[in-house]
């Protein structure tokens, strides 16, 4: 019996421990908005290449960052997971492979949007369409 107990309060830790993150409610910590939004390669000519990547003001909530990744183009919200109320935008650092907010210092990694440090949360993803000349961001 012993045994059983401690199972059950290991999984009971880890419940807890699951359900706390992201204090906010889960992942979701700021609101979607509804959009659409055209990326050619004419005006972001660097996301024709895997490593390219671009900063838009437009798009998602606060503007979006574009990322091509070795498996495909990603488009994350500009918008901090980390007090996502002080509406800070992160930024694409030199090389391209991460993302910095500026308020909080948290780090996300741009080929998955996970957070690399301070942050518990990952980037808002949103869905890439391919298109002619370009990529179709929405939600």
């Amino acid at each position: 019996m012993p045994f059983a107990k401690y199972v059950i309060a290991i999984a009971a830790s880890l419940l807890l421990l699951a359900s706390s993150s992201c204090r906010k409610g889960g992942c979701q910590v700021f609101q979607t908005v509804p959009f659409q939004y055209i990326a050619s390669y004419t005006q972001y000519g660097s996301l024709s290449v895997p490593g390219g990547y671009a900063e838009t003001e437009q798009g998602g909530v606060s503007g979006l960052i574009i990322v091509h990744t070795a498996n495909g183009i990603r488009a994350y919200d500009r918008r901090s997971t980390v007090n996502p109320e002080q509406g800070c935008r992160v930024n694409v650092e030199e090389g391209g492979q991460t993302a910095i907010d500026p308020c909080s210092q948290a780090r996300y990694v741009l080929t998955n949007g996970a957070p690399a440090s301070v942050a518990e949360c990952p980037l808002r993803e949103y869905s890439v369409s391919y298109q002619q000349n370009g990529v179709l961001i929405s939600n």
